[in-house]
């Protein structure tokens, strides 16, 4: 398959699962054979999607035999274009897709991308993100305007959610928190937007900075303690503290941080509850990252812990208002 093109309306495409000729299991199978990772969904008989799974590049994945046919599927590019269309079984014998995409993934997109130019932002609702949705590569944004940028989420519904205030000379790292085709604007006190749409590249962790010459730069401030600074590598393994001594702290205000797991196995990322109780862990295998925050208060605490049960710099408190990128090696 190398057509990519806009998916069908949502509801459009149905399944019309029936059984399959006496003694058949056909099963299918997508196979990568782009540079992107691929997001597979089924539709169900009413038009809904049911995610399957992510492909990556060069891997491939099956359906399972099963006695049925009628069963349609979409394979979602980065930009939330589908590949060949609705896609479907056959009734008689197993069958692989080969998916290969257009040129933006025959090749290997770029990892990085320096935005000079201003334009003007969306209106609301003119651009949305692309859905179906699924697992995204992170989205880093620097910023290097000399002053204040405004990181803009466009939703689903083509509402835009500001997501944070980011600081001359700071960076801010989505985590792969949102959806394959993640679009975000970065506007300026006057309304107008840094390179126009951000987006993840192929689906790579992709590097965006903002150049476009907007004031004074200004060196970041130092400090000392870790959970003061915005872009803070944690080296350091200690003891966790005893359950129920530290909690996070109701308030109000938002917050945003970002984990990045640089060590040679797998870690455990807790936020602590209002009353000290560790919440379930969220499990950050080596080389991903994740992204938390919320709306609940700015004084917050997590733990990261590794399989030795250690926590990497004891308690981490994201600085109050701020994006808090940690990278854990």
């Amino acid at each position: 398959m190398h057509t990519a093109a806009a998916c069908p309306a949502p509801g459009s495409v149905k399944s019309t699962s029936m059984a399959a000729p006496a003694g058949n299991y056909p099963n299918v199978t997508f196979k990568n054979s782009s540079y992107a990772r691929l997001t597979v969904y089924q539709a169900g008989d009413t038009g809904s999607y049911s995610l399957i799974g992510v492909v990556g590049p060069g891997e491939a994945m099956n359906s399972g035999g099963t006695p049925t046919v009628g069963e349609k599927y979409l394979v979602v590019d980065p930009d939330g274009r589908c590949l060949g269309g609705a896609l479907e079984k056959d009734p008689g014998n197993d069958l692989t897709y080969a998916l290969f995409g257009d040129a933006t993934l025959a090749t290997p997109g770029l990892s990085t991308a320096s935005l000079t130019q201003l334009a003007a932002c969306p209106t609301v609702g003119a651009i949305t993100e692309p859905v179906p949705a699924g697992q995204a590569a992170n989205v880093a944004v620097e910023n290097k305007t000399g002053a204040p940028i405004d990181i803009v989420r466009i939703m689903p519904n083509g509402s835009q959610f500001t997501l944070m205030s980011l600081a001359d000379q700071k960076s801010f790292n989505t985590g792969g928190a949102f959806g394959p085709a993640v679009r975000l604007l970065a506007k300026t006190a006057s309304g107008q937007c840094v390179g126009g749409i951000i987006t993840a590249i192929n689906q790579r962790a992709t590097t965006v900075t903002l150049a476009a010459s907007l004031g004074t730069t200004t060196p970041p401030v130092a400090t000392d303690t870790v959970a003061d600074v915005l872009n803070e590598t944690v080296t350091a393994k200690l003891a966790c503290p005893a359950a129920g001594t530290v909690a996070s702290k109701r308030g109000s205000g938002s917050h945003a941080v970002s984990f990045i797991n640089k060590t040679s196995g797998p870690l455990s990322v807790i936020w602590l509850h209002y009353d000290g109780s560790r919440t379930t862990p969220h499990a950050l295998p080596a080389g991903y990252a994740v992204t938390m925050g919320g709306f609940g208060g700015m004084d917050q605490a997590y733990l990261v812990i590794d399989q030795s049960g250690n926590c990497f710099g004891g308690v981490l408190k994201p600085k109050a208002a701020r994006q808090t990128q940690y990278t854990l090696q």
